[in-house]
């Protein structure tokens, strides 16, 4: 586990290159010591803080760094590269939020519609707590529906079981299945604060069934690839085997 100050010196390092990346072109922005940030990253990994990471950074002009560090498979001691495969995770909720923007600005979703419009079946309560005496969870009509906005803005009242106490003592009573599951119910009134939690992958089953002529999985990736820069990511392999693939759990097209 790499604690708070380390884990800004290993943002720190990157923040440096992205500062870089992001300067309008022609304009002269100070370039990081690639080798402070490649202290930064092996010093992490030589300290047992992570096993292994890959660095990339460009400016319009390029890659002008790059840097692996560590290990890919711990286990069978073969050493990270710059080619190294990834699970992306949660970053897919950035591609899922474009696409479904992009079918809001053709008035296929409405953001300020009920989330029930797409997913009738849709009626998640809130969990209150539990009731002392009887163990039995304490539920609530919300006092507003979720709607589409709060999907993407993680207002919604969804969120993870691994970071709420709430959902974790519910899912470990029973509520529902696992610590990830669109079946957990919501831990605050829609609107009312910022939660992170599974609102994008609701958002990709809503916007699904709006998406013309094609499945969401290919509509999200079709759209993205009009909608954001070129990414140097494909698809995982769908063998854990891949000699190049780093297996860190598996996630939803959603996600």
């Amino acid at each position: 586990m790499i604690c708070c100050d380390e884990r800004r010196a290993v943002l720190v390092g990157l923040v440096l290159g992205l500062v870089v990346a992001c300067a309008p072109a022609g304009v002269d922005a100070p370039r990081p010591s690639t080798e402070g940030i490649d202290a930064v990253l092996a010093g992490a990994v030589e300290r047992g803080e992570i096993p292994g990471v890959v660095a990339v950074a460009t400016s319009p002009d390029g890659v002008f760094y790059e840097g692996a560090f560590g290990r890919r498979d711990v286990g069978a001691d073969v050493a990270m590269t710059a080619d190294s495969l990834f699970r992306i995770a949660s970053m897919t909720k950035p591609v899922t939020s474009v696409a479904a923007m992009q079918l809001v600005d053709e008035g296929l979703v409405e953001l300020d519609a009920p989330v029930a419009t797409y997913l009738p079946d849709f009626a998640l309560q809130v969990l209150e707590g539990f009731d002392e005496a009887t163990g039995d969870p304490l539920l609530r009509e919300p006092t507003m529906p979720v709607t589409v906005r709060h999907l993407l803005t993680h207002t919604s009242g969804l969120g993870y079981a691994i970071w709420s106490p709430l959902l974790l003592e519910a899912s470990e009573r029973g509520l529902f299945p696992g610590l990830v599951s669109l079946d957990a119910p919501l831990i605050h009134d829609p609107g009312a604060r910022w939660t992170y939690g599974t609102s994008t992958e609701l958002t990709g089953h809503a916007s699904s069934g709006r998406a013309p002529s094609r499945s969401w999985p290919r509509t999200t990736s079709a759209r993205s690839r009009r909608a954001l820069p070129r990414p140097r990511y494909r698809e995982c392999p769908t063998t854990s085997t891949s000699s190049r693939g780093r297996s860190t759990g598996s996630a939803s097209a959603f996600s």
